[in-house]
């Protein structure tokens, strides 16, 4: 797996986990507010109740000593039988706190009291002592009722302020869980969006590759043998210019002494341009001194034009490519196009620089190493030929 896709890999778990940590967390965090909250308001309403027995249970006893009727005790004997164990449940609400556990204590003791007062005042009234009973009622039971009612109303109060306290904390969980949903899914679309470049990246650099390798082994196949000066020459200028989509070009071969002679031309106008080149004179000349490429946009009137039966224009790019072997300048490419040279297709035709260290060429022009140096003999008939031997 490339170095690239297994960092992406990576860090597309380490987020995808630290997303999902921070949103157990978060969701964990929100069910205990939630939690808290419900107990709050279980523990508002256990109060409510406590106090609702209490007061039937005055009531009741009230309407007994009117009436004197047994059957107004019902709810009397209904708050004995509750107000244990709904007491008992309050303690399970109060929590750590420990003003409210004071209240609640509290509560409970007024509430013993409270329910033998009725009891005693009950007694009384079936022992046909009813002025006894509602001197009691007169006077302990109003005080011990109002006492209760002022600390029921103290417990109500704290415990609608921790509602809400609890659900302010509940509203700040919320809004973290939002950021973090928002924010893991715009990390999430960073990472998709960095895997597609990631992704598009290699297989952009796979086909940049694969474009280099058909350019060396195509120019490799049409250069193998041995074959005369310009019939080489011409296979070099038609390969790169079918390759390139070049649509004029030329090819100068060193015949020593800083000479260089047009051996090949593609699509050449007649009054294309010298028919030899030196060293240093012009584009062409000058990549050959300077052994590097030379690029050019906005190309002058005039200059290597493209002609048909109908027409004439200019090309909008000129690249010059030397041919070098082990610092030596052998032939240089001119090519012209109608468009724009990608960046791939620049460094494929980088100047090659050929040594026993560097065991391939760099460019598409000189994309094949010959197995033997370049020479110059003599024909039989006197003309003079360069003989190569190619290997791609």
């Amino acid at each position: 797996m490339p170095a690239r896709q297994l960092l992406g890999f990576v860090l597309a778990a380490t987020a995808a986990l630290l997303i999902a940590v921070l949103a157990y967390r978060s969701s964990d965090e929100r069910a205990t507010m939630v939690d808290s909250i419900n107990s709050t308001v279980d523990g508002l309403l256990q109060v409510q109740l406590v106090w609702a027995y209490l007061k039937n249970a005055e009531s009741s006893q009230r309407g007994y000593m009117l009436t004197g009727d047994e059957q107004r005790l019902d709810l009397y004997t209904a708050a004995q039988a509750a107000l244990p164990v709904e007491l008992e449940k309050l303690q399970r609400f109060a929590g750590h706190d420990p003003m409210q556990r004071r209240r609640l204590d509290q509560l409970q003791g007024l509430a013993r009291q409270k329910m033998a007062e009725l009891n005693r005042m009950i007694a009384l009234q079936r022992e046909g002592r009813r002025d006894e009973a509602l001197s009691v009622l007169r006077g302990e039971g109003n005080a011990t009722m109002d006492t209760m009612r002022g600390l029921v109303r103290e417990m109500q109060n704290a415990e609608r302020q921790e509602l809400a306290d609890r659900r302010r904390a509940w509203e700040d969980a919320f809004g973290l869980s939002a950021y973090i949903t928002w924010g893991s899914t715009a990390v999430l679309l960073l990472l998709i969006c960095a895997s597609a470049v990631m992704a598009y990246a290699e297989h952009r650099s796979r086909e940049v590759e694969n474009w280099i390798k058909g350019s060396l082994v195509g120019l490799g196949l049409r250069l193998q043998g041995e074959q005369r000066v310009h019939e080489l020459a011409a296979a070099v200028v038609e390969f790169l210019a079918t390759r390139l989509d070049a649509k004029v070009g030329a090819m100068y071969v060193t015949q020593g002494h800083g000479v260089f002679e047009r051996m090949a031309g593609y699509a050449l106008a007649p009054d294309a341009g010298p028919a030899s080149i030196r060293a240093g004179e012009g584009l062409a000349g000058q990549a050959l001194q300077a052994r590097a490429l030379q690029h050019v946009r906005n190309v002058p009137a005039g200059y290597l034009p493209v002609t048909s039966g109908t027409g004439r224009a200019s090309p909008a790019e000129l690249v010059v490519v030397p041919v070098v072997l082990s610092g030596v300048a052998l032939a240089v490419v001119e090519l012209g196009l109608f468009r724009q040279l990608r960046a791939e297709e620049l460094d494929s035709r980088s100047p090659a620089c050929w040594s026993p260290r560097e065991r391939r060429w760099r460019s598409p022009a000189t994309a094949v190493r010959p197995s033997k140096p370049w020479s110059v003999p003599r024909s039989p008939a006197g003309s003079r030929w360069i003989w190569c031997s190619w290997t791609s």
